[in-house]
C-alpha cells in the first residue's frame, strides 16, 4: 500500500529527494504514475497525454518514459491516443504561445527564436528554440537552483542565532521576511540578495555560452519557482527577459495547453 499526496506528507517518516536519474525507473515514481491516471484519467476514455523530463536526460530516457506513462495507462484498460514527453521547460514554451484552449494566441510567433531559463529547486534547465523545435546543442543543465540561495539563509541564520529554518521559512525570507528569534524580528534582505546576485551570476555564465552571449533570441522566458525570485538579477544580461506568470506552474500548464492541441491533431 503506497499514500501519496497530503495523506504520504502527514505520516512518512523519513523525506527521500530523489534526484537522480534511475529515478524514473523506481516503483515509487511508477505508483505516482498510477495515481496521476486514476485521480485524472476517466474510464473508457482516450487520454493525450503530455509530459516533461529534465533536459539532461530528456534524449536518453524520454522512450523509457513513453513506455513507462503506456503500460500505467494499458493496465487500467486505457488506450491512449497519444503519449508526448518533451524537454521539461518546453511547457513554459507552450504555455506562452498557447492559451487555454490550446490554440495559438495571435500576438506569438511560434517560429520565434527563443531561450528558456527554468529555475528549480536544485537545479535551472536550458533550452534554445527555434521554429518551434527544441535545439539540443543550445540546451542543457546546471546543478544550481532556488535550494542554493536557500542553504545560505539557513546556514546564516544556524551561525548568528542558532535558528533552524525549514523550506517554507527560507522561501519566506528570500522573499523578504525577517527571521524571528525569540520574539525579535531579523533582517536577512542584505544576504539574500548577495546569495541570489551570485547564483544568478552562475546561471547567466552558463546561458550565455550555450547561447553565443544570446543576442540572436528574440526573447527569453524566466520560467521555474525560482523564476521570480532571480529574473530581476538576469535583466542585465538578457533586456529581452520575460518572466512567465505563474511561473512556478507554467511547465505542467504548458503541457495541458498543448495536449489540448495534440487532441485536436490526432482526433
Amino acid at each position: 500500500v503506497y499514500l501519496y499526496g497530503e495523506p504520504a506528507i502527514r505520516y512518512a517518516r523519513v523525506v527521500h529527494q530523489p534526484r537522480d536519474r534511475d529515478w524514473i525507473r523506481s516503483q515509487p515514481y511508477r505508483v505516482l504514475w498510477q495515481a496521476i491516471v486514476s485521480e485524472l484519467v476517466l474510464p473508457s476514455t482516450q487520454p493525450v497525454i503530455v509530459t516533461g523530463l529534465p533536459v539532461r536526460y530528456y534524449s536518453a530516457d524520454r522512450v523509457v518514459l513513453e513506455d513507462l506513462v503506456q503500460h500505467v495507462l494499458h493496465a487500467r484498460n486505457l488506450r491512449p491516443r497519444a503519449v508526448t514527453v518533451v524537454p521539461q521547460p518546453f511547457g513554459s514554451f507552450f504555455a506562452h504561445i498557447l492559451d487555454r484552449n490550446g490554440q495559438l494566441v495571435p500576438e506569438r510567433n511560434p517560429d520565434a527564436h527563443l531561450g528558456i531559463i527554468d529555475i528549480g529547486h536544485f537545479t535551472t534547465d536550458f533550452v534554445e528554440v527555434y521554429d518551434c523545435e527544441h535545439i539540443e546543442k543550445g540546451s542543457g543543465s546546471l546543478e544550481v537552483g532556488i535550494a542554493t540561495v536557500f542553504d545560505a539563509v539557513r546556514r546564516l541564520a544556524d551561525e548568528r542565532w542558532g535558528r533552524t529554518l525549514n523550506v517554507s521559512e527560507c522561501e519566506a525570507v528570500v522573499g523578504g521576511a525577517p527571521v524571528r528569534v525569540k520574539g525579535q524580528d531579523h533582517d536577512l534582505r542584505e544576504a539574500t540578495q548577495t546569495s541570489g546576485a551570485e547564483v544568478a551570476m552562475a546561471i547567466t555564465h552558463y546561458a550565455r555560452q550555450l547561447w553565443g552571449g544570446g543576442a540572436a533570441l528574440e526573447e527569453v522566458l524566466v520560467t521555474g519557482g525560482g523564476g521570480p525570485v532571480l529574473v530581476e538579477f538576469l535583466r542585465s544580461a538578457f533586456s529581452q527577459l520575460t518572466l512567465l506568470s505563474d511561473a512556478f506552474v507554467a511547465n505542467a500548464r504548458g503541457y495541458m495547453q498543448y495536449a489540448l492541441t495534440r487532441a485536436h491533431e490526432v482526433a
